[in-house]
């Protein structure tokens, strides 16, 4: 009987043991051991320079104790996070633990998730998340040693081992990294983009990145990597694709090294290396592309330009150069392009070398070619300093698409047949227009200006600050030549000052130099091209211009119904502001003389006319109206007329008139009342005098007198053009007898009445 109830009791005390134990590894396990606990390890840790944190401690039947949420500091104060951990797994000596001896032998990760901050002085600004890291990791008295570590980031399967000596100084090698030589914000800036960029990269295949890490902690500038290696089959970025990516790096004596870095695509090859000296923040690089930039870095910040460009072949870079401690960039370059297009405009190649150093930038032997020409020059822009080469002989009307718009304006009134020719060097302090001053020659093959062609065209210019001086200026047309200088006003783009001299149709000189006088000269017609003589200038903010023509050939003046063939005259022509006069003072047509002044008082506003005519053959006239056919005679008087410039329908015209020696028999509008007047005693030759006015297609004649010996026949009345009706009234010798013109000009019927006598 007591035999059994030992028995039974030994087993109840089992079953109590092992239900406890059961509890404790349940607790142990959710709930976690005490802070007792947490501090010990936390100084188990301390003694190797790593300064712990720990959320939690659990027991894992399996795996032992578990430090979960661990949060790794550079010192005891906590200043600086270097990594946060989800687990870790312990192998502690208990019994050294409690004799308060090294008791941690060492640390093992099985899946565990790490946090790394991007700035261990704001770990909150950025974190680069580690995820499936496995590692064993061995504390040893002076070292700490990391086997068989492996992790994902970012999709690359990183494979690492390292070496920690002096693992106490922790807190030194913080402060080196806290006093790097090249600014701190900039450092970590571009730490940041680089994994911004590994994040958006996407890897058909896993990339592996394998390499070997020592440190001495007591000296945290003597750190190296060995046997670096990036290897990844299948890259994509942003729709692009590269392949066979391979990189080979290394760290050691403050300098990293990247021996070797290589890629391709559909297009080409990439090859790189470079050194980052860390000492003196100094980075070196050496960079040859032929792979679709344009598709790789369109959807890059700052690269949005390029999603204008479209390459038919990869362009070909090589960059060499260097990034001083503070970002400073120093590289030299070469660019060579084949077959592209920039916003729809497509040029057969591009080459040219460039560098830059700070703020300061250089392009040389640039050559641009296009299907209708080439472009050659160097451009170099300094802080307060530019310069600009250039060699052209390209089309620019076929690039507009490229141009700002303050040249569109002025492109859009040239058509070049053949492409211009121009060469210039310009210096200034920046490349605003403003700012620039230089010089250079322009050729012109075949060319429009304002719908005026010219068979070739040259000059020099020099340019000032608004303004544009052009010298050594010769135009050649089919019928002469222009020679001379002008300055243009680059603020209000008028012509500032003008001289020049031509053997060309005034018309054409206007359309260059003063669109303005276009209207009048619409009135005049030269059979050859006078000589002119042309000037411009102005004068607090007023501009005078003035043209003298030497017309030694003629001119046809353009009256409404009439021309006046001038057989030879001299003109002036002035405007001033809005208001433009121009007078023909002598102008002799056959045996008479003949004067013409025109006045147009501002833009749009019609031209007024007068013409003084001092026996003139009418037959030297032209004149397009049945109204005055077959007149022959002398005509003196004045004629005042007004053309409407954009409205012809408004044209009028006043005048008062005398034709000496009249052929009355010859005169279509005389001839069917002939016999009459000669029946009243007219003879053939008689003298007509008209006193009229003309408006909006009627011609009101107040006075229409014929004389012939002592014969006087006055009529009155009015011409309707647009119904060529005539109603003419009038009186003969007085009271003698009565007139009367009815019918059309063409057909005139004439009646003539004498009073009867008893």
């Amino acid at each position: 009987m007591f035999h059994r109830l030992v028995r039974i009791t030994r087993w109840l005390f089992l079953a109590l043991v092992c239900a406890g134990l059961t509890w404790l590894g349940w607790y142990g396990y959710t709930k976690g051991l005490g802070r007792h606990w947490r501090s010990l390890l936390e100084k188990e840790f301390a003694r190797y320079g790593l300064y712990i944190d720990i959320g939690k401690i659990t027991l894992d039947p399996f795996r032992g104790l578990i430090a979960r949420d661990v949060q790794i500091f550079n010192n005891e104060q906590e200043e600086n996070l270097l990594t946060e951990i989800n687990q870790v797994s312990l192998d502690i000596n208990y019994a050294n633990l409690f004799q308060h001896g090294p008791a941690l032998n060492s640390v093992d990760l099985s899946g565990a998730t790490l946090l790394v901050p991007l700035n261990f002085r704001s770990p909150q600004s950025g974190k680069v998340r580690v995820t499936d890291f496995h590692a064993r990791i061995y504390l040893f008295p002076g070292r700490i040693e990391v086997r068989q570590a492996s992790a994902h980031l970012y999709g690359i399967r990183i494979n690492a081992a390292a070496t920690l000596i002096h693992p106490q100084n922790i807190s030194t090698a913080v402060a080196a990294v806290a006093n790097d030589p090249d600014p701190s914000d900039v450092t970590i800036k571009f730490i940041a983009a680089l994994f911004h960029e590994l994040r958006g990269i996407g890897y058909v295949e896993p990339a592996t990145l394998s390499f070997a890490f020592q440190m001495d902690l007591a000296n945290p500038r003597d750190w190296r990597i060995n046997d670096g290696n990036l290897v990844a089959a299948d890259v994509k970025k942003n729709g692009a694709e590269l392949k066979d990516v391979a990189a080979k790096f290394s760290f050691a004596n403050q300098r990293f090294s990247l021996r070797s870095l290589h890629a391709t695509d559909a297009s080409g090859e990439f090859f790189a290396l470079g050194t980052w000296d860390t000492a003196t923040g100094e980075k070196k690089f050496q960079v040859r592309s032929s792979l679709d930039l344009a598709e790789l870095l369109k959807d890059e910040p700052g690269f949005d330009w390029l999603r204008e460009w479209d390459f038919t072949k990869a362009p070909e870079l090589e960059l060499e150069g260097a990034l001083l401690r503070n970002w400073e960039p120093q590289i030299i370059g070469k660019l060579s392009l084949e077959q592209f297009s920039v916003r729809g405009v497509p040029f057969q190649g591009l080459r040219a070398e460039f560098s830059r150093q700070g703020k300061s930038w250089m392009a040389s032997n640039v050559e641009l070619t296009h299907r209708t020409g080439t472009v050659t020059g160097e451009i170099i822009d300094r802080p307060g300093q530019f310069r600009l080469r250039l060699h052209s002989a390209l089309n620019p009307k076929a690039i507009t698409a490229l141009l700002p718009n303050t040249f569109l304006s002025l492109l859009s009134e040239w058509d070049f047949q053949a492409p211009p020719v121009v060469q210039l060097d310009l210096v200034g302090s920046s490349p605003e227009i403003q700012q620039l001053t230089g010089d250079g020659q322009c050729w012109l093959g075949p060319t429009r200006f304002r719908g005026v062609s010219m068979n070739s065209g040259s000059g020099t210019f020099r340019l000032k600050p608004y303004q544009v001086s052009v010298e050594n200026v010769r135009i050649s047309r089919d019928e002469g030549m222009a020679t001379g200088s002008f300055v243009v006003d680059l603020r209000t783009k008028n012509l500032a000052q003008l001289e020049a001299q031509a053997h060309l149709q005034p018309a054409a000189m206007a359309a260059w130099f003063e669109p303005s006088l276009l209207p009048l000269f619409d009135h005049l017609q030269f059979p050859q091209a006078p000589n002119l003589s042309l000037k411009s200038d102005e004068q607090d903010g007023r501009t005078e211009f003035s043209m003298h023509i030497d017309m030694n050939s003629g001119v046809v003046f353009q009256c409404g119904l009439l021309e006046v063939p001038l057989a030879s005259a001299g003109a002036d022509l002035h405007k001033q502001q809005d208001e433009i006069d121009l007078a023909i003072p002598n102008g002799r047509i056959g045996a008479g003389q003949c004067s013409v002044t025109v006045q147009q008082m501002h833009p749009n506003a019609a031209l007024d006319s007068q013409i003084t005519f001092d026996r003139v053959s009418l037959s030297d006239l032209r004149v397009r109206s049945a109204l005055l056919a077959g007149w022959q005679g002398q005509l003196s008087g004045s004629l005042k007329s007004r053309f409407g410039v954009s409205d012809s329908s408004r044209d009028s015209a006043e005048g008062k008139l005398v034709l000496d020696a009249a052929d009355l028999s010859g005169a279509h509008f005389v001839e069917p009342g002939f016999k009459k007047l000669v029946s009243a005693g007219f003879d053939r030759l008689g003298q007509l005098t008209a006193d009229f006015v003309a408006n909006l297609g009627l011609l009101k004649i107040s006075r229409l007198s014929l004389a012939s010996g002592q014969h006087v026949l006055d009529l009155s009345g009015s011409v309707d053009f647009s119904s060529a009706a005539i109603h003419l009234s009038g009186r003969l010798d007085q009271d003698a007898g009565t007139a009367r013109v009815t019918g059309s000009i063409t057909e005139p019927d004439w009646e003539i009445v004498f009073p009867r006598r008893d």
